[in-house]
């Protein structure tokens, strides 16, 4: 009987021990075939080669198999490593959820939305202050309020392209520093130009800050609870309104009263910087610019503090875009651009001009509004301002935001947000025809 010849060894699996020294150098391989019949005869020589443990053979093997006449079948190659798993950063924030991360994110943030909202009211409280002592002209009155919105604008513009070129926190710690900077400036202004150019600086950090602030805020909590995360953002707005109205209330009548506010209302602008070193960037730009070992590192933060398992493998974003204006007003993005722009727009006039213009209603006395209360008096130089009782009724308009806030966040979750926005827009709109009558 012949002795049996040893069996072919599959260059697929582990080489054992032996006399040759090709296949115990050799690495994992894997064979993607066209034809079985030629793979058979493949792997058989495969073995042969392998048994007879000649090196020269083995190259000559190994190089045969990138020669044309073995197209049928696709050449050797290494075994895949097993790749990592994915995780979509997005679906990752969903899965923590909304917990101590989010908290502190949100509290953060409100006192930042309070320290724009102070800084804001600011104008309407000194205004009359200053056209006193400056002995300023209605059109230069006028003026301190229009620059502020004017470069808020402009802030918020500019301040988005380099959110998303340079990062979140980088713009907000930037736009703080130089709010605060420019409002302690502001309180110590000898002159009306000076004063109108610090806060035009004020009003351009504040469009930065706040616009950035939104789109942190938005990219760090889950979509299910977004629209009332920013419905806290808004509360922390009228805080900082009444804020101011209460600090106004106790030093408005002293002596360089209107600097003395100006510096109470840097103070929630401290803190907010203070603060703002306890915060990690935003994981979805981390992801979108390719620093994915920094968004995992802020990820495993997010989960450990809200008691979630931390993903295991890299991130993407699958919602990726790359935030231009071009890409905004495009199809088909083109008309809700619009029509949002316009919103906003008719928002904000009725927001701070119906607050300028109940300022001045009571400062004039439109119709017998003092009848009530002495809003108004004259004080040792001859000038009129504002008494007590006028800090007091601000801050009840501070207040009623609230309430309209809630209605417009149930609202948007209950009827829509369009019927909302109309529902909204309308009644102010009504409500403001109706004191053409008073």
């Amino acid at each position: 009987m012949e002795p049996k010849q040893p069996a072919a060894k599959s260059p697929i699996s582990k080489p054992s021990p032996g006399p040759s020294n090709v296949a115990q150098r050799a690495e994992p391989l894997y064979i993607s075939n066209r034809s079985t019949k030629r793979s058979t005869t493949l792997l058989e020589k495969a073995g042969k080669v392998a048994d007879k443990g000649s090196v020269d053979e083995s190259l000559e093997f190994a190089s045969a198999l990138n020669k044309d006449e073995l197209s049928p079948i696709s050449p050797l190659t290494h075994l895949p490593e097993e790749a990592p798993k994915m995780f979509d950063v997005n679906k990752v924030i969903e899965v923590c959820g909304f917990g101590r991360y989010q908290c502190k994110v949100l509290f953060i943030m409100g006192i930042m939305s309070l320290a724009d909202s102070a800084e804001i009211w600011l104008a309407t409280i000194v205004l009359y202050n200053l056209k006193c002592e400056w002995e300023l002209t209605n059109y230069e009155k006028a003026m301190i309020p229009a620059v502020i919105y004017l470069f808020y604008t402009i802030g918020s513009t500019i301040s988005g392209t380099l959110a998303d070129r340079f990062g979140r926190l980088p713009v907000l710690m930037v736009n703080s520093y130089l709010l605060l900077i420019s409002a302690l400036c502001s309180a110590f202004s000898t002159s009306y130009y000076f004063f109108l150019c610090c806060r035009a600086v004020v009003g351009f950090c504040i469009g930065g800050s706040y616009g950035t602030c939104i789109v942190y805020t938005a990219e760090m909590v889950p979509i299910k609870v977004r629209s009332w995360n920013m419905f806290i953002l808004e509360i922390f707005w009228c805080l900082g309104s009444i804020y101011e109205c209460l600090a106004a209330f106790f030093v408005m009548e002293l002596r360089n009263g209107w600097r003395i506010q100006i510096l109470l209302t840097a103070i929630p602008v401290l803190i907010m910087l203070i603060l703002m070193h306890f915060m990690e960037e935003s994981p979805r730009y981390l992801t979108i610019k390719g620093k994915k070992e920094e968004a995992l590192s802020v990820v495993a933060k997010i989960c450990t503090a809200n008691a979630k398992e931390v993903p295991s493998g890299d991130l993407f974003c699958s919602d990726v875009r790359s935030g231009a204006y071009r890409e905004v007003w495009a199809t088909p993005y083109t008309k809700q651009s619009i029509m949002i722009s316009i919103h906003y727009i008719c928002n904000m006039f009725l927001v701070f001009g119906i607050t300028m213009l109940i300022a001045d209603m009571m400062y004039y006395n439109y119709c017998s509004i003092n009848m009530f209360f002495d809003l108004t008096y004259t004080d040792s130089n001859g000038c009129t301002v504002y008494t007590k009782a006028e800090y007091l009724v601000l801050m009840v308009i501070a207040v009623a935001f609230i309430p309209g806030m809630l209605l417009g966040t149930v609202g948007a979750e209950t009827i829509g947000r369009r019927w909302t926005f109309v529902i909204s827009i309308a009644s102010g709109a009504i409500s403001t025809i109706l004191l053409l009558f008073c």
